[in-house]
């Protein structure tokens, strides 16, 4: 709905505002380089007003009413992965620190569900509340964010500043600076000390590395001042307002209504805002309908989206939030393949080894008492306590399950290691290890002597057997010598009796 010629005007000229109380206009006119990015944003900024109506439409849509029965609501967020490419632009950078803060999220959940699991079963575990506390932070915020104040400058901040100040424009328009070298010069001077940063070696000129909770990435930071720059500009929003069809200006006449409200957003609606954040930015959102003002430092896409990431964690915080991992046994959808290294992968991209490293930090294996009783009574010294601790019952499976601990501790497992709460034993990597070693070299002492003794008992028996057998064979060859002795006297006497009766 726009005029061929006032479109032409608005991308050929710059319309700048002098003199006193800025009421004289001035045009010059721009150059190839900046009409095709003036083209491009203003291509960009109505599919990004667009692409927000539509979202916000469609929650809309699919939102329960107000004033729903029990004022219950059931949320879904589906997150976009860690990403990590053989080229890594901008995108992947925006993303992987969206990744980033919602790992620290959950981090802080997991955090939290053990702190309370610790507190239910009455342990004394400030020390180790304190090591979960300082296992949630990841270094990657910090040098992307910066340390706040007295700290160092964040990623952030130095890229915002460059792209406000059009920087890497000015280098390109003298011949350098165009592949995002000055950008990495910039980033490696100020975080260079940072244990989060790291270089890439041959191509340091071209590319930077960030060590992220999932592993390092390295990003080419050749178009990153240019992308970030493009999150603002009224002057394309004033003109789309004033000069597009009834649509278009209903379109960024709602956005400036979403803007100006101060008024946390539902759910949903942040959700979806901020999981296409890559794509959909502020653009124009503190334009005037009439007038522009003018600004020195716009808006940048880093601070937008920085800024919808932020009201999605404080929506997820103030909501009860439960975390699903769908991991694929292998990237062939074959049957009945279980692929380890990609398992890993995803364990890792989707935070799921981070969540474990946090654990690991605290007690990272709970046993219910009986059960621990009755699996580990194996180690105890005597057969009574053995025997008392196998057939534990609740009653007296804490009192086994001390002994237990009192033997791990005996064998060199340090005390705080293992700890008996009301319903379960928390242990340590450590003392998991311990127990479960001297439990099979104990079961391995009990089989080898068991065996021995029955190969010991089965020799005894058949050496009996023998012994018996010859001694049967003994006793049988002298029962007989004597009934022979015997017959050949009574054969004798016999003789003797006849001969004197014939005589």
């Amino acid at each position: 709905g726009i005029e061929e010629k006032e479109l032409r005007t608005f991308l050929l000229k710059a319309e700048m505002t002098v003199g006193i109380g800025r009421r004289e206009k001035v045009y010059r006119e721009r150059s190839e380089r900046e009409v095709a990015t003036m083209r491009s944003t203003l291509a960009q900024e109505v599919y990004t007003t667009l692409f927000t109506w539509l979202t916000r439409r469609v929650v809309k849509g699919i939102s329960p009413p107000t004033e729903s029965p029990g004022g219950r609501r059931l949320g879904l967020l589906d997150l976009y992965g860690f990403e990590v490419f053989a080229s890594n632009g901008f995108e992947q950078f925006l993303i992987n620190y969206c990744n980033e803060r919602l790992q620290q999220f959950f981090n802080r959940q997991v955090f939290a569900w053990e702190a309370e699991e610790y507190a239910t079963e009455g342990l004394d575990t400030d020390g180790q509340w304190r090591n979960l506390s300082s296992a949630c932070q990841l270094p990657a915020l910090s040098l992307l964010e910066g340390e706040g104040l007295g700290g160092s400058l964040g990623m952030f901040s130095i890229i915002n500043d460059r792209s406000r100040c059009g920087f890497d424009a000015c280098a390109e328009r003298s011949g350098g600076g165009g592949d995002g070298s000055a950008l990495i010069d910039s980033l490696a001077s100020a975080c260079a000390k940072h244990p989060a940063f790291c270089r890439a070696g041959k191509d340091s000129k071209r590319l930077f590395g960030v060590r992220h909770f999932a592993g390092e990435v390295f990003y080419e930071a050749a178009q990153f001042v240019r992308k970030n720059a493009s999150a603002d500009r009224p002057d394309i929003v004033a003109f789309l307002r004033t000069r597009g069809s009834p649509f278009v200006r209903e379109l960024f006449g709602a956005e400036a209504d979403a803007s100006t409200t101060n008024k946390m957003p539902p759910p949903s609606t942040t959700q979806t805002s901020a999981a296409a954040a890559t794509k959909v930015s502020a653009s124009g959102q503190e334009a005037a309908v009439g007038k522009p003002r003018r600004k020195l430092f716009g808006r940048t896409l880093i601070s937008v989206f920085q800024q919808e990431l932020t009201e999605l964690c404080a929506t997820l915080e103030a909501r009860q939030c439960r975390h699903v991992r769908c991991l694929r046994p292998n990237d062939d959808q074959a049957p009945l393949v279980f692929d380890d290294a990609s398992m890993l992968r995803q364990s890792r991209y989707s935070g799921l080894s981070e969540a474990a490293r946090i654990r690991r930090q605290g007690y990272a294996h709970r046993r219910p008492l009986l059960s621990f009783a009755t699996r580990y009574a194996i180690v105890l010294n005597s057969r009574e306590a053995r025997s008392a601790a196998s057939r534990a019952t609740e009653c007296t499976a804490i009192a086994a399950s001390n002994a237990i601990c009192q033997v791990a501790v005996s064998g060199g497992v340090p005390i705080g290691d293992s700890r008996i709460g009301r319903t379960k034993v928390f242990l340590t990597e450590g003392a998991l290890m311990w127990l479960e070693e001297e439990r099979v070299r104990v079961a391995f002492e009990t089989i080898a002597s068991a065996s021995v003794g029955y190969a010991v008992r089965r020799r005894f028996r058949t050496l009996l057997r023998r012994i018996v057998r010859l001694q049967a064979l003994a006793r049988g060859a002298s029962a007989r010598r004597e009934v022979g002795r015997w017959r050949a006297e009574q054969r004798r006497a016999y003789l003797g009796e006849g001969g004197a009766a014939a005589e």
